[in-house]
C-alpha cells in the first residue's frame, strides 16, 4: 500500500514505459483528456491535489509523483493557477516551482518527455501579429509572467539532460463547466442579455481540440522538443461568438454597437482593463507548425460552442 491508502496495483505491468503520466487531472482540462487518453490506448497514471479517483482511476498525490515514475514514457503537466486570483508568490510556488520540481524527478527516473501547459498569455492579452512558437515574450500580467518563467526554467534544465520538453501554449480553452470570463460570457446568453462586444478576431481552442492535440503529442511519431499553440480550424470576434452561444442557448438575442471610446475608459476606471483587451483587441494563432505532428481540429468553432452552451448547468 501507498501512503494515501490507494493499491499500487496499478503500477503499470509495462516496463517498457508505456505510461503517461497526467498531473493535475483533476482539473478543467483533465477530465476531458483522460478519457481521451483512454481511447487512444494510453496507459494512464493521474496525479492530483489529493488522493481520489478521477474516472474510475485512482489519482495519487503530487508528494508521490517522484516514486511513481519509473515506468513513465510521459509526463503531461496540466497543474497550475489559472483564474483565481493569487499573488506573486502563489503563482511561483505552483506555477513555476511545482514544475521544476516534476521535470527534475522526470530526469532521475528516466522520463522520455515532458509536456508542459503554458499559455498564449506569455505574449500578452492582444498581438498585432498572429501568435507562433517564435513570438516575442511580453505578458501583460502575474499570470502569464509566471508561465514565462517557468517556461524558461523548464528549457534550461531540459537543455542539460536527456530529456524532450513540449510546451504547448492554449489561449482561451472553452467548454461545458469553463468559468472565468467564458463562463461568464456564457451565462449572458443564456440569459439573452444583450452587449456590446466588438469585432477584433481571436482564436480559442475547445477543450475537445485541446485533448486531441494533446494525445497527438503523445504518439511516437510526434514531433518533440518543440513549442505549439493549439486552436479550433477559425478564428471570430467575440461578437460573434456570443452570438453563437446565444443561438445555442435558444436566447437569440440583438446585439448594440460597442462604443470603445465609452467602454474602455469605464472598464479602466472599474480596473478591469484586462477585460477591455480580452474582448477588443485580436489575438489570433498561426496553425502552420502543426503540420510536423500531424493534428488538425476536428471539432469547429461552432460546434464546441454549440456543445458548451446546451451542456446541463
Amino acid at each position: 500500500m501507498t501512503k494515501t491508502g490507494l493499491s499500487t496495483e496499478i503500477r503499470s505491468p509495462h516496463p517498457d514505459r508505456s505510461v503517461v503520466a497526467v498531473v493535475g487531472a483533476t482539473g478543467f482540462v483533465g477530465d476531458a483528456l483522460i478519457p481521451a487518453l483512454l481511447a487512444a490506448g494510453q496507459n494512464v497514471r493521474l496525479f492530483g491535489r489529493a488522493p481520489r479517483r478521477a474516472r474510475g482511476l485512482p489519482v495519487f498525490p503530487l508528494s508521490e509523483a517522484g516514486d511513481l515514475l519509473g515506468d513513465v514514457r510521459i509526463i503531461i503537466h496540466l497543474a497550475g493557477i489559472v483564474h483565481r486570483a493569487a499573488d506573486a508568490a502563489s503563482y511561483k510556488t505552483v506555477n513555476v516551482d511545482l514544475p521544476n520540481d516534476l521535470i527534475r524527478a522526470a530526469a532521475r527516473n528516466g522520463v522520455e518527455r515532458f509536456i508542459f501547459i503554458s499559455s498564449t498569455h506569455v505574449h500578452g492579452r492582444w498581438t498585432v501579429a498572429p501568435m507562433s512558437p517564435d513570438s516575442a515574450y511580453a505578458p501583460a500580467s502575474l499570470y502569464g509572467q509566471s508561465k514565462m518563467e517557468a517556461e524558461q526554467s523548464l528549457s534550461r534544465f531540459a537543455g542539460t539532460v536527456r530529456l524532450s520538453l513540449d510546451i504547448v501554449r492554449p489561449p482561451l480553452v472553452y467548454g461545458p463547466g469553463a468559468k472565468a470570463n467564458f463562463g461568464l460570457l456564457l451565462k449572458a446568453a443564456r440569459r439573452g442579455i444583450p452587449l456590446p462586444l466588438g469585432d477584433a478576431r481571436r482564436s480559442v481552442v475547445s477543450l475537445d481540440n485541446l485533448a486531441e492535440a494533446l494525445v497527438a503529442l503523445c504518439l511516437p511519431s510526434a514531433a518533440a522538443g518543440r513549442v505549439f499553440l493549439p486552436a479550433d480550424p477559425e478564428d471570430a470576434s467575440v461578437r460573434e461568438i456570443y452570438r453563437i452561444l446565444c443561438d445555442a442557448s435558444g436566447a437569440g438575442t440583438a446585439l448594440p454597437p460597442a462604443p470603445l471610446w465609452l467602454l474602455r475608459p469605464a472598464l479602466s476606471l472599474l480596473g478591469r482593463a484586462e477585460t477591455f483587451d480580452s474582448l477588443f483587441r485580436t489575438a489570433t494563432i498561426d496553425r502552420s507548425h502543426w503540420t510536423s505532428v500531424g493534428w488538425k481540429p476536428r471539432t469547429s468553432l461552432r460546434d464546441g460552442l454549440t456543445k458548451a452552451a446546451r451542456a446541463p448547468i
